[in-house]
């Protein structure tokens, strides 16, 4: 009797076992056919733009959808809402550098560079406050995923470095994210690119804001802070 029992249980084990194999075939049959279907429709001439119209717009959906995360948790760090989730966050970040969504450039520079504020409406100290650590918690990883996209995100980032920092640790830390983070995408020709904006810039304000940010580059290339 205890061996019918066991034997009973064993084959129990054993067809859970097989259905979890042929779900997992039927899994990958149903991809693979996905698969195939999308390769039908673009080597065809008449379902080839329908085909890429869909892929298009289902990429656009799934960035619009990241983006959003990241635009939530911002709003919730600026109305210092207790429980903030950061894996959502840090998982859509790291999606986008992934893919390389040129439409999150912003976004991802908007969530390092903006200004922590206190509940009175005056801008927060980075070092003394939690909110350096909700800063600091995304910092290397926006930045990974801004080099990942590489090229496009250079433009955004020189329009940065044309506003004039304060001379508060919170704009200086900023200041060093962005400069850094185009070193790591321009390498060593990032000195040059500051260089050409500075000589085609025409307001005066943003030359010398250029100026001095080529400076502060210099200075901290010579110091070894951008090595990769």
């Amino acid at each position: 009797m205890k061996l019918l029992r066991i034997t009973s249980i064993v084959m129990v084990l054993l067809s859970l076992i097989l259905i979890g194999e042929l779900l997992q075939i039927v899994s990958t049959e149903e991809k693979l056919n996905e698969k195939d279907k999308i390769i039908a429709n673009l080597k065809g001439d008449a379902t080839r733009n329908e085909e890429i119209a869909k892929i298009k717009e289902i990429r656009r959906i799934q960035i619009n959808a990241l983006v959003q995360i990241i635009t939530d948790y911002k709003e919730d760090v600026i109305n210092k809402r207790p429980n903030i989730t950061t894996y959502p966050l840090t998982a859509s970040i790291e999606l986008l550098g992934t893919i390389r969504a040129i439409e999150a450039v912003n976004p991802l520079i908007d969530l390092v560079v903006f200004e922590f504020r206190d509940p009175e409406g005056g801008i927060t100290n980075l070092s003394s406050t939690d909110a350096y650590l909700a800063w600091e918690e995304t910092c290397n990883i926006c930045q990974k995923a801004l080099t990942q996209i590489g090229k496009p995100v250079v433009p955004s980032l020189i329009n940065l470095l044309k506003k004039k920092p304060s001379n508060s640790l919170q704009s200086g830390l900023k200041g060093q994210f962005v400069r850094k983070t185009l070193y790591l995408i321009e390498d060593d020709c990032a000195i040059h690119r500051l260089e050409k904006a500075l000589k085609e810039e025409t307001d005066k304000k943003k030359k010398e804001n250029l100026s001095e940010a080529i400076t502060k580059f210099k200075e901290e290339l010579k110091a070894g802070a951008y090595n990769k």
